[in-house]
């Protein structure tokens, strides 16, 4: 599946080659721009359909203006532990988040990994360090994550903590 992406005012388009992850509204895939630059990604796809669902009167629209709440949010903040904005898209069925690609592994299945589901107090105190921060880059753009737990956060190889998919962000 490719999708067209403009930015800047180029167009790139953009494959999305392997599934990642699944959330609520959407699924996470690794992406890559095969027109120009060949550069890796990973892009979230929100489908209109599932934001619809079960929506009262006025619903849908809210959970878009949520949507582009996040795409903004995502433009804006700059942390080396949030996940860095690349491009947005939306067509008739869905929108698409381009956004940094990061080799990962969410830190619940880390946690789930150790023995007793603990960790020390010092790789706590790293963890948690690395969330503030990017929580500060957040409250700096006048931003808030709202589902901020072990699922959204993803432990990178370099290693660095990010916070993923502002989807509830403020």
């Amino acid at each position: 599946k490719t999708v067209r992406f403009v930015r800047d005012g180029s167009t790139y388009l953009v494959s999305l080659q392997v599934f990642l992850d699944e959330g609520q509204y959407g699924r996470v895939y690794f992406a890559s721009d095969v027109e120009s630059t060949n550069q890796v990604m990973a892009v979230k796809e929100i489908s209109k359909a599932k934001l619809a669902l079960g929506c009262r009167p006025g619903g849908f629209e809210r959970r878009v203006e949520r949507v582009v709440r996040e795409m903004n949010n995502l433009r804006e903040v700059h942390s080396p532990n949030i996940v860095g904005f690349k491009m947005a898209a939306e067509t008739k069925s869905s929108f698409y988040i381009g956004m940094e690609f990061c080799n990962f592994q969410h830190l619940v299945h880390l946690q789930h990994a150790r023995p007793n589901r603990k960790f020390s107090e010092d790789e706590a105190r790293f963890l948690i360090r690395q969330v503030m921060t990017g929580m500060e880059a957040l409250a700096a753009i006048g931003a808030c994550h709202r589902d901020l737990k072990p699922q959204n956060l993803m432990l990178c190889m370099e290693p660095s903590l990010y916070t993923a998919l502002m989807a509830r962000s403020k």
